[in-house]
């Protein structure tokens, strides 16, 4: 038929609540439940396909006394002493809950028939790609008509009653932060959420010994750290957030400008963009400052000379298994009588 292509876009609301992948790890992941009745466990599927997925291990409602869960940006905590939400019979009863909340009428819900993949042309693809979440707010009745704010959204531990929520942080352009985790929603204009920020008896991170509670999910004793990101980094991660909620870009983003201006043209002033630019990103993100592979060693090597090749993981591994070093090539530095 030769008619014209066009194709459409439509809002679909969701709750997001935690929940835990066990793959190889165990990570803590927002479940996502959509009005149409499909549901992002890292993969999307229908209600029938979640509880294979619960059956088989993929979604667990708990971890092992001892283990450590990995908080997304944030660190790898061990877990003690937990008592759990959920099990899976109550999970699926509570994932059917938000559904009805979501569409009352469970009308037009979306069926994967079983199928979690497609195959075209002998190569397999997911049968409903994974979207693109936004945190999404309205001062207006939820209707399929009302477009709303989006956001975005980080996570830290909050200080409330001399216990540790750890809390969805949802930054918008109206220059709001809503903060939820920790009993009812808190809105507060970002001047007054980045001075708590700052103040530990607002926000800290869990010491060993501490009760730590997610909602929905568990209250547990915290127990070491098995790695984290420096709280100072974090707090520089909200602020570049702010920034990007607001229409600016981000401290990665711009670091990739520069390097990109740097590779173009070797100069002084090239070189000294770079550095301001790749040290204002939060230490923790810098790694998204080059490709999958590499990440931020040629920035690095460039900055801080050759031997940051060393902290590339590709290179120990290649050492550890003394097979030939892997390398990576930059550009000279400027001349000395370059601009």
């Amino acid at each position: 038929m030769n008619l014209p292509g066009i194709c459409r876009t439509k809002q679909i609301r969701g709750y997001a609540f935690p929940g835990i992948i066990n793959n190889g790890s165990y990570y803590l992941t927002h479940l996502e439940v959509f009005a149409d009745g499909l549901i992002n466990c890292w993969e999307m599927v229908d209600l029938p396909l979640f509880k294979k997925k619960l059956r088989s291990g993929w979604v667990v409602t708990s971890i092992p006394d001892g283990d450590p869960l990995s908080i997304h940006g944030i660190g790898s905590l061990v877990v003690s002493n937990a008592k759990w939400n959920h099990t899976n019979k109550t999970l699926v009863k509570f994932i059917k809950t938000v559904l009805k909340q979501l569409n009352p009428r469970m009308e037009n819900l979306y069926k994967c028939y079983g199928r979690e993949t497609e195959e075209i042309g002998r190569v397999k693809y997911a049968s409903v790609g994974i979207p693109n979440t936004r945190p999404w707010k309205t001062k207006e009745p939820n209707t399929p008509l009302v477009w709303g704010i989006f956001g975005k959204s980080l996570q830290h531990f909050r200080v409330s009653n001399d216990r540790l929520f750890l809390v969805n942080i949802q930054l918008f352009p109206d220059d709001t932060a809503v903060i939820f985790g920790s009993g009812e929603p808190i809105t507060l204009d970002f001047n007054t959420f980045a001075n708590q920020l700052r103040n530990p008896d607002y926000f800290r991170f869990p010491n060993r010994g501490d009760r730590v509670t997610i909602e929905q999910l568990v209250t547990f004793t915290a127990g070491e750290w098995k790695w984290s990101v420096k709280p100072e980094s974090l707090q520089a991660e909200f602020h570049d957030l702010h920034n990007q909620v607001l229409g600016k870009p981000g401290a990665v983003k711009q670091c990739i400008e520069a390097y990109s201006n740097y590779l173009s043209k070797q100069t002084k002033e090239t070189l000294n963009q770079l550095r301001q630019k790749y040290e204002a990103v939060p230490e923790h993100l810098r790694m998204y400052c080059g490709d999958m592979d590499t990440k931020d060693i040629p920035i690095r090597m460039i900055l801080y000379g050759k031997e940051e090749i060393k902290k590339w993981s590709h290179y120990q591994i290649a050492k550890a298994m003394n097979k030939e070093l892997p390398w990576i090539k930059i550009p000279e530095p400027p001349d000395e009588n370059s601009a």
